[in-house]
């Protein structure tokens, strides 16, 4: 309506349309521009001595307001970073134990493994404090301690990222504001090492926090005093328990151990899950038919209690995965690691994950010790392959990759053929 009232009026006053656009506005000229192809297209050029200015003032403006948005996303991961810093260093010092001057309840006297975390706090399994000694591995203290560069970044070790904000909210927002924890014996412990830049490292962040000879409830202490005051739900990969079987527990005993550190973690922190890895079979612990190697003097064969704790493990996982949602049945089995298979003509169990069917003696190159009555840590390629099916575990649970891999898929499809 508005241009037909506006040519009427033109008209009416003895002017064209045309020859007023013309003179209102700066002259447009075409040129054709010949394309590599052959084929041409029509270029349109717009004269006027202001166009290259406001071009150029345009680009400048924009060029500052996108620096000025970059940096106000920096302050806000720097302060962001900060605090989450702040708010972690303050939730490992609410439980410990110090005198009025600041000093420590529990007298060290300088020992050369003193871990002050465990020996200053106490929790549900540690009502009093004692002295503690052992290597202990804690991503969330080192995030606390490490040196902050000036951008709210901290080295990690762990993870390919290598740099990143120690606030893990913003760092991975899939995880739906969670924490990834793998809690592990000397299994697990540094399996990717310190300074070594040659192994690739986990695509996601995973803490760690991982004791060499603790049992179950040194673990729950660990993860007890760390973990709980923060608040945030928690994603707990455990793979030990070997040590309380070597000190004679029974597979009910571990078992019950584990099902009482879920069950706190999930009280302490609503929301969260818990799986557990099946156990290795170590040569200083067990003795299949087909190792002629000596043992020590009085050995004791937890064969059985290892393969009962590994099949209580498989119902608890289950048990884990209707409770809380998330798959946790999907936790890697270690349980054939350094053992040597055969597949017999006829499968005893019509079924991919039996458990230690075709097994017929150790693979003493899979070990890190020399010999098989000292043989009770996986070698570090071994143990580099464990710790690449933990970081594919969370990323099941994340949604960020299939849960079975195509050769598992057709394992799957050959059983129901009954093809062997």
């Amino acid at each position: 309506m508005f241009v037909c009232r506006m040519y009427r009026v033109l008209n009416n006053g003895g002017l064209d349309i045309r020859s007023a656009v013309s003179r209102s506005s700066p002259a447009i000229s075409t040129e054709k521009v010949a394309r590599p192809g052959g084929a041409s297209k029509s270029v349109f050029y717009k004269s006027g001595p202001s166009h290259a200015h406001n071009h150029a003032s345009y680009t400048r403006a924009g060029n500052q307001t996108r620096n000025e948005r970059e940096e106000r996303n920096q302050d806000i991961l720097r302060r962001n970073s900060a605090e989450a810093r702040h708010e972690e260093r303050s939730a490992i010092n609410i439980n410990r134990r110090v005198n009025d001057p600041g000093q420590s309840q529990v007298n060290h006297r300088g020992e050369r493994r003193y871990c002050a975390l465990c020996s200053e706090t106490t929790s549900i399994v540690k009502p009093n404090l004692s002295l503690v000694k052992h290597k202990h591995e804690s991503s969330l203290v080192w995030r606390t301690e490490a040196p902050m560069l000036p951008d709210g970044k901290y080295p990690c070790h762990t993870c390919e990222i290598g740099y990143h904000s120690a606030c893990l909210r913003d760092l991975q927002p899939y995880t739906r504001n969670r924490y990834p924890v793998i809690v592990s014996s000397s299994i697990l412990h540094q399996f990717l090492g310190r300074g070594n830049y040659g192994i690739k490292k986990d695509i996601i962040h995973v803490e760690r926090c991982t004791i060499p000879g603790a049992l179950v409830h040194d673990l729950h202490h660990a993860v007890a005093v760390t973990y709980y005051p923060i608040g945030m739900p928690v994603d707990i990969l455990f793979c030990g328990g070997l040590n309380d079987v070597g000190r004679g527990r029974s597979a009910l005993e571990v078992i019950c151990a584990l099902t009482f550190f879920a069950e706190n973690v999930k009280h302490n922190l609503p929301g969260s899950s818990f799986a557990v890895c099946s156990l290795p079979l170590p040569p200083s612990l067990c003795r299949f038919d087909g190792d002629n190697h000596p043992r020590k003097t009085g050995f004791v064969n937890r064969k059985t209690t290892i393969i009962e704790l590994n099949l209580r493990i498989a119902d608890f996982n289950e048990l884990q995965s209707r409770q809380s949602g998330v798959q946790t049945d999907a936790a890697p089995k270690f349980h054939t690691r350094g053992i040597r298979t055969s597949r017999p003509a006829r499968p005893l169990v019509q079924k991919a994950s039996n458990i230690m069917e075709a097994c017929i003696g150790h693979r003493w190159s899979a070990w890190r010790e020399e010999f098989p009555a000292y043989m009770l840590h996986p070698s570090d390629k071994v143990r580099l392959s464990m710790g690449r099916a933990c970081g594919q575990y969370f990323c099941i649970i994340y949604n960020l990759r299939p849960r079975l891999a195509k050769k598992k898929i057709v394992g799957q499809i050959r059983e129901q053929r009954g093809i062997y």
